[in-house]
């Protein structure tokens, strides 16, 4: 069993970021725009800086402790990956990073029975295998297992971790 994890609303805060440089209100929808401008054109106005110094979610910290090399599955444009590189490789020793769409983050858990993946993006088709980061954006999804603390996160990873060790016994 093994849990991958999404980066920005579960790792990296870029609406944070955001909100404390600009004064942009955090989102409370997945496609949100303010002044005129979606978090794309955001993050391009400040040339790119949002990628770099985001700083982290606190669900960073309890990853960052349990997980000697973290896997990351993000939805990045092309233009944010050398950046986004940037972000991690200040913040994790090791790790391994697929980019990946949402319906190819679906495919590849599918494709892998004992993985489950946490996220914060609320447009999957089905929500087994996946924890869901609790955010105002997401707040409509009913069927998911929602993630409101880090101490839900925690709980959950040991509970998939004893599970994991049981069915090898």
């Amino acid at each position: 069993m093994k849990i991958v994890f999404d980066l920005d609303g579960v790792l990296r805060d870029l609406n944070g970021y955001l909100h404390d440089k600009f004064d942009i209100p955090y989102p409370q929808e997945w496609f949100w725009k303010h002044q005129n401008k979606d978090i794309f054109q955001w993050v391009k106005d400040d040339r790119y800086m949002p990628l770099i110094y985001a700083r982290t979610m606190d669900y960073y910290w309890l990853v960052k402790h349990c997980f000697e090399k973290p896997e990351i599955w993000t939805n990045q444009p092309p233009e944010w990956r050398q950046k986004t590189e940037l972000w991690i490789k200040n913040h994790f020793e090791d790790c391994e990073i697929k980019y990946l769409t949402n319906a190819e983050k679906r495919v590849e858990l599918d494709k892998q029975p004992n993985t489950w993946l946490v996220d914060d993006n609320p447009l999957f088709t089905s929500w087994d295998r996946i924890l869901l980061i609790d955010h105002p954006y997401n707040r409509y999804i009913q069927d998911a297992i929602r993630i409101k603390s880090l101490e839900d996160l925690d709980q959950w990873i040991i509970k998939l971790m004893e599970s994991n060790m049981m069915a090898e016994n």
